[in-house]
């Protein structure tokens, strides 16, 4: 049995308490030893004080090494010791528990508060322990906000709701918090620190940095001597838990008055646990009222060493709160913990014992054997002889070498059970180590295969898309070959129709009129002439991968659209040339139809003349004129014969044009049919491709899974029995080599050596072949005599 210690620490006043003029009003006396006096109504109202007497009491001029040595050292030789530790403050708001928990810096040799000097007196113990013994410290970090447990060293920060959990092995723990190994008090303070920045802190009435949350910092101190291979195992939970609030004073609204609802809640049913735990007759204890009050029920009245300090305000303005806080402390001082030590005894010490036992048993025996002998010859031997009996001290030796006898009896039988229960699940672990490993290397073939099988169908990928890009440009040469035939054809034409005109005899008049006033329409090029447009660029030249086949078939489309824009613009262009010929056609042969009349008329009255006056009746005058018509007329026909090729000519490229524009056209075709089967064969291998990465994905979960089956049977393994504890208290260890999900360093677990060999336990080099041996299952081989 144990009490809880109670500590009470009153802070100097704070810059609020003097700016209202509240520092010079005292209500808090301290006298040694132990001695608290609250004056309600201020000291020098003249009224009886209420008294209080706590373990210890430390005043306004107390530093913060003097807080620890009186409260925390005690405590680092207790867990060193195997035992389980609780310190945590309690007060108002603003009453100075952060400080005296963290202090002012950690880095501050002064203002360190006690959870930063704790890291550096247990890891200097640990350097001066027996060079035998071998040590592992893990820690883990949370707070307690909004009822919700939040990992604050979790590095994704995605553990904000974790579960208060108990079992028969590990009796109360917190799933899924992450455990943190530690080789030095520099790594724990790292850790320490980056939690510190993730908890929720905010500015009030009261207290600029007001701790929004309860926070548990957990050191879990795993030891072993390697010559016994005895093991004890320690936990230290160092607590600060939120100021209790009062809304008028600290002006809290939105979310930081819920925020202080929950707050006040949680302390209060803390205190209805403490008011259970010390009133008589309860049996009852509201332990799952609050997280809170769960996470700390083994330092309420369960297996550890509990010190509470309470942090009081000596300002008259706090006097109710004050009080409150002092009386939570009294009534905390009755608690009764039933702290033992984890320690867990060698199979060497077992032998020892059973050695003893049945050396105390034969010695039973033989006395039995007397004690028979002299009964049966009770009748024969004198009276005063016959009535002596053994002295009252010898009796009460046998009776408690009998109890000891039957206990270590049963310790025997337990442990010979343990042995065949851990033999058992050396072999059925043996057997799933064998089938995980069947796994990896059916994974590694399937790897192989699918590696092989992946290159294959790249090489193959590959050449297809060089036979697809061949294709291509053997369809651009046949492509160029059709319009160089096609424009060839339309230059034989052209040859032929010269030829045909250069044999022609010059016309007459007469006959360059008839071409002149041949009608409009039969010249006419009907559709609109397209000019080449130029060539579809060709694909990109290999795809090696998904997003360069997506590139080539935009780059595809891109094309196909400029093709058709460039086809529109140059069939505009051609409609507006064709409009332009064919109004100077029409203008041409207005002034042609002009002439031809002017020319008719003149040759009518020419022959008049010369009919009436005959051949030489024709003035000169008229005779100029006439030359003059008729000069005029066979440049008129010679540039309508002019217009005539032209023409002939554009109706000559109209046709090419439109037959190149066909084969544009099923070129343009062609490429979007391969647009659509590349997608398609994109589509059809992008499924495969994830189809694959499914199997993959479902085999590596599947191996993965089995590791974790794996691990937590290795867990099991590992884990040894200690001394039952009352209040579910762990029963069970982990093994000094478990391995977490997340650690410092390389993640490799490097026990802690005593003796001064601090070097070698910080040293971050590759541990050697033993060692590595050591660090995974050394401790359960050595304890079952394994190779």
């Amino acid at each position: 049995m144990g009490d809880v210690r109670v500590v009470c620490r009153v802070r100097p006043p704070n810059a609020m308490e003097i700016a209202r003029g509240a520092a010079g009003m005292r209500c808090v006396k301290t006298q040694s030893p132990g001695l608290v006096q609250l004056f309600a109504d201020g000291m020098e109202s003249g009224a009886p004080p209420s008294s209080f007497t706590f373990d210890s009491v430390f005043g306004e001029e107390s530093t913060q090494k003097q807080v620890f040595d009186e409260v925390a050292r005690p405590v680092v030789a207790d867990i060193m010791e195997g035992y389980n530790a609780t310190i945590f403050a309690y007060g108002q708001t603003s009453s100075g528990k952060t400080f005296t928990m963290e202090g002012a810096s950690i880095d501050d040799d002064e203002m360190r508060g006690i959870i930063p000097r704790t890291a550096t007196e247990l890891f200097a113990r640990l350097m001066e322990a027996d060079e035998n013994m071998e040590f592992v410290v893990k820690v883990s970090y949370i707070e307690i906000y909004m009822e919700r447990i939040r990992d604050l060293l979790d590095p994704y920060k995605t553990k904000t709701n974790l579960q208060v959990r108990e079992d028969n092995d590990k009796g109360i723990y917190i799933d899924g918090v992450t455990e943190l190994c530690v080789t030095s008090d520099e790594e724990l303070l790292a850790t320490m620190r980056s939690g510190t920045v993730n908890r929720a802190v905010a500015a009030t009435g009261m207290n600029e940095g007001s701790s929004r949350s309860h926070s548990v910092f957990m050191v879990t101190l795993y030891q072993r001597n390697l010559e016994t291979n005895s093991t004890k195992v320690g936990k230290l939970y160092l607590v600060d838990l939120a100021g209790s609030e009062m809304v008028r004073k600290t002006g809290a609204s939105g979310k930081q008055l819920e925020e202080a609802k929950t707050i006040n809640k949680s302390l209060s049913a803390l205190g209805m646990v403490i008011n259970a735990l010390t009133t008589a007759n309860v049996t009852f204890v509201p332990y799952r009222d609050s997280k809170l009050t769960r996470v700390l029920q083994e330092a309420l009245g369960g297996n550890s060493r509990t010190s509470l300090i309470i942090n009081v305000s000596p300002s008259i303005y706090n006097a109710p709160e004050t009080l409150s806080t002092l009386r939570f402390g009294n009534r905390a001082k009755a608690i009764k913990n039933k702290a033992v030590v984890n320690a867990e005894k060698s199979a060497e010490e077992y032998k020892q014992l059973l050695a003893k036992a049945e050396k105390a048993i034969n010695m039973q025996q033989n006395y039995i054997v007397v004690l028979e002998t002299r009964l049966k010859q009770g009748n024969q031997i004198p009276a005063t002889e016959a009535a002596t009996t053994p002295p009252p001290a010898e009796l009460a030796a046998l009776q408690t070498l009998q109890e000891r006898v039957i206990q270590l009896e049963e310790q025997l039988s337990e442990e010979k059970q343990e042995s065949s229960r851990r033999g058992d699940e050396i072999r059925s672990l043996t057997s799933v180590l064998n089938e995980t490993q069947a796994l990896v290397d059916d994974l590694q073939r399937q790897q192989q295969a699918y590696e092989r099988h992946r290159h294959d169908d790249q090489t193959a990928r590959l050449l297809q898309e060089e036979l697809a890009n061949m294709k291509l440009e053997m369809d651009k040469v046949m492509f160029e070959n059709q319009e160089l035939k096609l424009h060839m054809a339309t230059l034989q034409q052209e040859k032929e129709r010269l030829l045909a005109e250069a044999a022609v005899p010059p016309a007459s008049p007469r006959t360059a009129m008839d071409v002149l006033v041949r009608p409009a329409g039969a010249m006419s090029l009907g559709e609109a002439i397209v000019p080449p447009t130029p060539p579809v660029s060709r694909a990109s030249s290999v795809i090696t991968d998904e997003s360069q086949e997506l590139t080539q078939v935009a780059k595809l489309e891109l094309e196909l659209k400029a093709v058709h824009d460039e086809l529109l613009t140059h069939q505009a262009q051609a409609q507006k040339e064709i409009q332009r010929f064919t109004d100077e056609r029409r203008q041409l042969t207005s002034q042609i139809e002009e002439l031809a009349l002017q020319l008719q008329t003149v040759q009518t009255n020419q022959q008049a003349i010369m009919t009436t006056n005959g051949p030489t009746g024709m003035s000169a005058r008229e005779r100029q004129h006439m030359r003059s018509i008729q000069q005029k007329l066979e440049q008129l026909v010679a540039v309508h014969r002019q217009l005539l090729r032209k023409y002939a000519s554009l109706e000559a490229e109209h046709n090419e044009a439109r037959q190149k524009l066909g084969l544009r056209d099923e070129r343009i075709k062609s490429l979007e049919a391969n647009t659509r089967l590349m997608a398609s064969n994109m589509r059809l291998q992008s499924e495969k491709h994830l189809e694959e990465l499914s199997a993959l994905h479902v085999q590596l979960a599947e191996l993965r899974k089995n590791m974790v089956l794996d691990t937590v049977a290795d867990d099991k393994t590992t884990t040894e029995p200690t001394t039952a504890a009352t209040g579910g208290m762990l029963r069970r260890q982990n093994s000094l080599y478990h391995r977490q999900g997340s650690m410092v360093g390389d993640g490799v677990i490097r026990p802690i050596r005593g003796g001064g060999r601090r070097q070698s336990a910080m040293d971050t080099s590759p541990p050697k072949a033993s060692d590595a041996q050591a660090g995974g299952l050394g401790f359960l081989q050595r304890m079952l005599g394994l190779k």
